[in-house]
């Protein structure tokens, strides 16, 4: 299976409070792909199953929470590219 999608920090509910902050920040991109296999070995009630799964990210968002005028302020930006898999 290969999926596509994009999602954004911007819907989050992050503050702006000054003009850096207010710099657009560019979407998140995921590139997923997962495959697996399941076999029942003949005469056998033994199960065999295998699966991995990969995510590559461009443009990944973080957030961070800091803390302006008494108030807890959330605000998101863009860090890079990363992946991440497993078996």
């Amino acid at each position: 299976m290969l999926e596509r999608a994009i999602a954004s920090c911007a819907t989050s509910g992050s503050t702006i409070l000054s003009v850096t902050e207010s710099d657009p920040f560019n979407l998140e991109k995921v590139g997923t792909c997962e495959a697996g296999a399941k076999f029942l070995l003949r005469f056998s009630q033994v199960q065999v199953e295998a699966s991995a799964l990969y995510n590559d990210f461009g443009d990944l968002q973080t957030s961070a929470t800091k803390l302006a005028n008494g108030l807890l302020i959330r605000i998101c930006t863009n860090v890079g590219r990363t992946c991440t898999y497993s078996a």
